[in-house]
């Protein structure tokens, strides 16, 4: 610690310097600058200050305080100006005594002159927001183990890849009429606006066809039938939880915490090794998750000019196959069919939520209420467009083919457990106005579409194995759709008072006396300088989720363990093939005023549309051993088809539809490896 301040101050910024650097720094003078020759002359002594210097000011200590306090400052008029004080500097507005028209004006910059004709400024306002995300996960794991010593043919599942393409052409009929190209325009927004509208509609009527023929389970509402918590078509109170229903994923599962007081197990305290064997070909989670918050212009009181547009749209569908056939029985098949514990949910949640603003302070006594005497205006030439526009997919297959046997020990195999996550999330926020004016129209979409298909038809094969110690579940399957839209406003709709054309006016003409009917509103009583927003155009808000997971999971298992089974009692084998989880969940939080009053020039145009679908398949496709399939060059040579060059025209090949998601290249690098 130093003695004083100053020499502390200069022990921090400074530091301490040798005596001649110090020296150096105390001269009046310095060497100018020059480039020296061969043989430079020495440097001339330079001058130093007097040792006999002295100053007649006191050197005080450091005193780290600015004493300065700005004068009050408001905004006035478009500009930044200072109050009337009688401070010591002089920035009041007091005018000369003697007025003289040569005299310049003395004011502060931003003050219009006495004799100048005053303007409204303008602000510019903030611009339009707009999100677009595409998510893809391609995932492509075929396995294939053996465990025995002896060569067994490999089998084709090569047409899963056809049947989720079936299905999911089956699934597209739900949201066909609700899904949509990415707009390019505002007219695109106008067109959806308008078609959403026709479709309500169509939908309500009560003489429609179904929307599938074979759907095992449809349902469609409009309007406030559309409203609440759906599941599989059926009102609830409360949305079931997908982490109570989510399935064990066996090998796949994470690692469990070990407790703290676990008592540590050592190689001695083992028993006698185990025979057996659990797979599990399954255990897939398939998910894509997205939420939205569009919070766009924070303001508690708009004006639309024009109409009000409000839809809100969720369509569900799943498909699925879950035949499981176990060739340890004759009637497996039957059995099977009928056996299926695969869990199919639409969830769907349209509903509205008013917007609490905070208590604030109430006035004492008997005051008289305040009112607004200013305002400031910003202002957007033409249309505003807030869009979050998300797209997800997940295209996975996981079909393993496995030869088991006991081994005489332990064996854990996961061939599956596979995971692909699409995740996204947005949270939008514009500026906030106490007073949004829109010279056009307001449409507000919320759009939700969802669709997932599963494939898991399982083989179990067995060599003259008895159902003694095999266990086998083929089940156990959950496909999750939930969808969730919330609108949160006053819901509070009256008619365009008639100052409001007022307001137009004075900010077209950059009038800077607000209107008396705006400043006479009692929306806006309790505020003294009003922030206003005046959008010439259409004001678009558009949130839309497409969410897609496919998953095709189908294993065949060869197990040979008669022997084994039959000499030892304690031997068992576990397959798992299912236990799969197809997930799609979105929400979108819509604000759409912030507890206060929306008045109409128009009309009031507000709508809901839920469909939900659900189709269950029951494919009996057995896959073939690949060396009984023909290949193409035996194809061609079989061709009966008379050969004319003269007359012959191109190949033609039909695909149906382009899925090019099943020629991707595979991500499992292994695979190639292990096959």
């Amino acid at each position: 610690m130093l003695p004083d301040r100053t020499s502390q101050t200069i022990a921090h910024f400074i530091g301490y310097f040798d005596s001649v650097i110090e020296e150096a720094r105390l001269r009046i003078q310095q060497s100018e600058g020059r480039v020296l020759g061969e043989k430079a002359a020495p440097p001339a002594e330079l001058q130093a200050l007097a040792p006999d210097f002295a100053t007649d000011f006191s050197l005080r200590g450091f005193i780290p305080d600015v004493p300065y306090r700005a004068p009050p400052f408001e905004l006035y008029g478009g500009g930044s100006h200072f109050h009337h004080a009688p401070i010591g500097l002089g920035f009041g507005w007091q005018r000369p005594v003697s007025f003289d028209p040569d005299m310049p004006r003395h004011v502060l910059p931003g003050r219009p002159a006495a004799d100048v004709e005053q303007q409204l400024h303008i602000f510019a306002g903030p611009g339009s927001i707009q999100a677009q995300i595409f998510q893809v996960n391609v995932l492509y794991d075929a396995d294939y183990l053996d465990l025995t010593d002896q060569p067994h043919e490999r089998i084709d599942m090569s047409f899963v890849a056809g049947r989720l393409s079936d299905y999911a052409d089956a699934g597209a009929a739900y949201g066909e009429r609700t899904n949509f190209d990415r707009p390019q325009d505002h007219a695109s927004l106008d067109a959806m606006a308008k078609w959403y509208g026709t479709l309500g509609e169509a939908l309500g009527q009560e003489d429609r066809p179904p929307i599938h023929a074979d759907a095992h389970s449809e349902f469609v509402a409009t309007g406030d039938g559309a409203k609440g918590i759906h599941v599989n078509g059926e009102l609830r109170e409360e949305m079931p939880v997908l982490k109570d229903l989510l399935p064990d994923r066996g090998l796949a599962a994470p690692p469990a915490e070990e407790a703290e007081d676990a008592e540590q197990t050592t190689a001695g305290a083992h028993g006698p090794a185990v025979d057996s064997i659990v797979v599990d070909a399954g255990a897939n989670v398939v998910a894509n998750i997205a939420a939205v918050t569009n919070v766009g212009i924070i303001a508690p009181v708009m004006s639309v000019m024009g109409d009000y547009h409000q839809v809100d749209v969720i369509s569900q569908a799943y498909v699925y196959s879950d035949v499981d056939h176990d060739g340890r029985f004759p009637a497996g098949d039957a059995a099977f069919h009928a056996g299926s514990t695969t869990q199919a949910f639409n969830i769907a949640a349209i509903k509205d939520m008013a917007f609490a603003l905070g208590g604030g302070g109430e006035e004492g006594g008997d005051a008289p209420p305040v009112f607004p005497t200013d305002w400031v205006v910003s202002r957007i030439d033409g249309d505003v467009c807030f869009m979050e526009w998300i797209e997800q997919y997940n295209f996975v297959t996981d079909n393993d083919q496995l030869v088991i046997t006991t081994r005489g020990s332990e064996i854990s195999i996961l061939s599956g457990g596979n995971t692909a996550l699409n995740m996204s999330t947005f949270f939008g926020m514009s500026m906030q106005y106490d007073l949004v004016i829109v010279g056009g129209n307001v449409i507000d979409m919320n759009v939700i579409n969802q669709l997932a298909v599963l494939y898991d038809n399982d083989w179990l094969a067995g060599s003259g194995a008895g159902a003694s110690g095999v266990s086998f579940d083929g089940g156990g399957n959950l496909i999750w759709n939930q969808a969730s839209i919330t609108n949160v406003g006053s819901g509070n709709f009256q008619e365009m008072p008639g100052y409001m054309s007022d307001v137009i006016a004075a900010i077209d003409e950059r009038d800077p006396n607000m209107p008396a009917g705006l400043a006479g509103d009692a929306a806006f009583q309790g505020q003294h300088v009003l922030s206003v927003l005046y959008i010439t155009g259409n004001v678009y808000q558009l949130n839309y989720v497409n969410q897609v997971s496919i998953l095709g999971d189908a294993d065949h298992v060869s197990q040979l363990a008669a022997n084994m089974l039959a000499e030892s009692e304690d031997a068992s084998v576990t397959i798992r093939t299912g236990n799969n989880a197809v997930i799609n969940i979105a929400e979108i939080v819509d604000y759409d005023s912030f507890g206060g009053t929306t008045y109409l020039g128009g009309g009031l145009y507000t709508d809901a549309i839920l469909i939900q679908g659900g189709i269950i398949e029951q494919d009996d496709t057995h896959p073939q051993t690949v060396g009984t399939k023909l290949a193409n060059e035996v194809i061609a040579f079989l061709d009966d088809t008379p050969d004319h060059p003269g007359t012959s025209g191109d190949g033609v090949i039909d695909a149906g539809h382009d899925y090019s998601w099943n020629t991707a290249m595979p991500s499992d690098a292994m695979q190639t490896v292990i096959a």
